[in-house]
């Protein structure tokens, strides 16, 4: 098994002084059935005036931290080691089930208590209902009755149908415009994917987090030069650990190269740092991600 180790880097550079700020941290991964947290730290500068940490409503580890003295910077790291659970290939054929079956029992009936995991069958900002969705969908799900098997073809459909290319999107960019063009970047594969299974009344969630990346051969690996990452959770309820996770960029399982962050609804929900400031002049921000393989463990 694999421990991977991540160093999350933000700098903030204000064009002035910022007097109030008040800012929240998704950045500590998820410690999970399927992800075991090893170790995590978070170091903040300036030292903030004010500090707590809570879970969101979604399971996820919060924290806020405020400024109420002038600064002129901030630098978050955050620091973790995480190592992620392999899913077996005959695992998965043993946990097929019907997506029509799942869909009726998602589906809200009066009397009849609801589960929980129907939250994420609704629209959210980020990923709305949209007409083209539930076609393109339909196009793997009328073909194939397994939950798992047309998710899996799903995701590779989207992997080749849709190009990734680096900033060509911004998070405001509308879904329905990354669909027409089908240009994107991680959360723009996620939220179609997304959009495309809850357009059929499934349960599907965003996951952000991070992907081990290699450097090229003879080539050391540089600091800083992967980015956080995204992609899919699918309510499986007959799986030990009930969401099926799939890379609709990479058209992959999410295993052992993969540290999971958060879950939730979209981007907007698992943004890994947002806030306010104080102030009329601008800011640069650079982002620095390294993830690297610590040790292989014997099986």
């Amino acid at each position: 098994m694999k421990t991977l180790a991540v160093l999350h880097e933000t700098d903030y550079r204000y064009h002035d002084w910022i007097q109030h700020a008040y800012h929240l941290a998704c950045l500590k991964p998820v410690d999970s059935a399927v992800q075991k947290l090893v170790s995590y730290d978070i170091a903040i500068d300036p030292v903030p005036d004010t500090r707590s940490v809570h879970r969101d409503c979604f399971g996820n580890w919060i924290e806020y931290f405020g400024f109420h003295h002038p600064h002129q910077s901030l630098q978050v790291f955050a620091r973790s080691k995480a190592q992620r659970f392999c899913i077996a290939a005959q695992d998965l054929a043993r946990a097929e089930l019907s997506w029509r079956d799942l869909r009726r029992d998602l589906a809200y009936q009066a009397g009849r208590p609801c589960q929980a995991e129907g939250e994420y069958v609704f629209e959210s900002p980020f990923v709305p209902f949209l007409e083209a969705f539930r076609p393109y969908a339909m196009a793997i799900f009328d073909r194939e009755p397994g939950l798992i098997k047309a998710c899996q073809q799903l995701c590779q459909k989207i992997h080749a149908d849709f190009r990734y290319i680096p900033r060509s999107t911004v998070i405001e960019t509308p879904l329905a415009e990354v669909f027409q063009r089908k240009t994107g970047v991680c959360q723009d594969f996620a939220h179609v994917m997304i959009a495309c299974l809850r357009s059929i009344g499934l349960s599907a969630r965003y996951v952000s987090g991070y992907l081990l990346t290699r450097a090229a051969p003879g080539q050391p690996k540089r600091r800083g030069v992967d980015a956080s990452h995204a992609w899919v959770a699918i309510y499986c309820p007959s799986l030990e650990h009930p969401w099926l996770e799939l890379d609709p960029t990479n058209n992959a399982l999410v295993e052992e190269d993969y540290v999971s962050l958060a879950y939730g609804r979209d981007f907007g929900d698992v943004s890994p740092l947002r806030g306010v400031i104080h102030s009329g002049a601008g800011h640069e921000l650079r982002v620095a991600v390294t993830v690297e393989a610590l040790s292989v463990d014997a099986p």
